[in-house]
């Protein structure tokens, strides 16, 4: 009776536990998802179109700025509509414009010290030496205003090949980047993977980012739980599985504790009139997993992945629902702590590998999504990154 007392007894405290463990799992995916939210809320949609805005205002002056300089060469202003000039006709008439005040200020130095009435031939000489310092300043701005919009536009021109390669300076990076808000809202850079056969959720945030010519560059780190995993095996198998599993998801998502990517914009749509937008790069990531913080230590995991993500989005007439897809292919790679995890867990498994990730989604009211995830590329890739289905409901719908 005893037995059969203290038997009941312990299964009520194991229902009791498993359902307080329950309750923290539940309450820290609520906390991941609010979290992510959060987060989001926080990078104004508004604020980044204020600053691609900026950047063509910026534009704009810098145009102006070369047309009202371009006008106070000699003889600039009577040339025709149909007359041809190249950028690198016009830097050369700049350069004799210099060469010219150049020679005009040896004669005036000359007629200067040459004149026997003149007193203060040290100043003159000073003062004119100074005008001529102004003058070839301003020619060198002009010439690198000229050259910049040659380059520039050699990014905007429409005939360059449908719009390959669209970005030289910052500014058409951020216009890449930033300048579609669809885009932004569909492809953040802030995610949550939950995983169904592990239990696993991984909330990814890139913190910061800034532009490096026509490179992105940013930084991210991740949040996530503990993975749960199913396993008839030894504790020590068990255990090798598990790192295992929390590593490429880590993989999966970002990199790592703390991740840093490179991105370079090779195209976009020609037209936002399109019916189909597009958006393709080529990247490089890294992700370090640190076991401790605050401390040294050689048994930190590094991983990288290159690769290249297309964007597709077709948005209906009335804004009400958007079909929208990610593909992304990359090759995946790390250090010796990195293939070490793969080997324990399964010495056969490659500790390289190429992987090819598909989402298909469906955003309606925008306030409903619907995501699927689907993984292919080696045989390693499709046996470790299961398909996910993931519904979003955003706050305040």
């Amino acid at each position: 009776m005893k037995l059969l007392v203290r038997t009941e007894t312990n299964l009520n405290n194991n229902t009791l536990t498993t359902k307080i463990k329950n309750m923290k799992r539940i309450a820290f995916l609520v906390s991941i998802l609010l979290c992510q939210y959060t987060v989001f809320a926080q990078i104004s949609l508004k604020k980044r179109e204020n600053n691609v805005e900026e950047f063509r205002q910026a534009e704009k002056r810098k145009r102006i700025e070369l047309y009202n300089k371009l006008k106070e060469i000699e003889g600039f202003d009577k040339i025709a509509m149909d007359d041809k000039m190249t950028n690198d006709s016009l830097i050369k008439r700049i350069e004799i414009d210099i060469s010219n005040t150049v020679d005009l200020y040896k004669q005036k130095r000359l007629f200067i010290f040459g004149n026997d009435s003149l007193k203060n031939k040290e100043e003159l000489a000073e003062r004119l030496t100074e005008v001529r310092d102004s003058l070839i300043k301003e020619k060198k701005e002009l010439i690198r205003l000229v050259k910049y919009w040659k380059r520039y536009e050699r990014s905007e021109e429409p005939k360059q090949r449908r719009n390959f390669f669209p970005a030289y300076y910052g500014s058409q990076a951020v216009r890449f980047f930033e300048g579609d808000t669809v885009h932004q809202k569909l492809f953040q850079n802030n995610l949550v993977n939950f995983n169904p056969g592990t239990k696993k959720m991984v909330l990814y945030t890139e913190a910061v980012n800034d532009y490096f010519g026509p490179f992105r560059a940013g930084i991210g780190f991740q949040i996530k739980n503990d993975a749960k995993i199913d396993s008839l095996g030894t504790v020590d198998s068990t255990t090798k599985q598990e790192k295992k599993v929390d590593m490429l998801s880590a993989v999966q998502n970002g990199g790592g504790d703390l991740s840093m990517n490179l991105k370079y914009p090779i195209k976009k749509s020609s037209s936002e009139y399109s019916t189909i937008q597009h958006l393709l790069y080529v990247y490089g990531n890294t992700g370090f997993s640190l076991p401790v913080l605050n401390k040294a230590s050689d048994d930190f995991l590094f991983n990288y992945d290159i690769g290249a993500e297309l964007f597709l989005y077709v948005k209906g007439f009335n804004d009400k629902i958007t079909f929208y897809a990610q593909f992304k292919a990359a090759y995946y790679g790390g250090n010796k702590n990195f293939r070490k995890v793969i080997l324990d867990a399964d010495k056969n498994d490659p500790t390289n590998f190429f992987m090819v990730q598909s989402s298909l989604g469906l955003d309606f009211m925008d306030g409903y999504r619907l995501r699927v995830d689907l993984f292919g590329g080696s045989s390693f890739a499709r046996r470790n990154f299961p398909a996910s289905i993931t519904f979003v409901i955003r706050p305040g719908k």
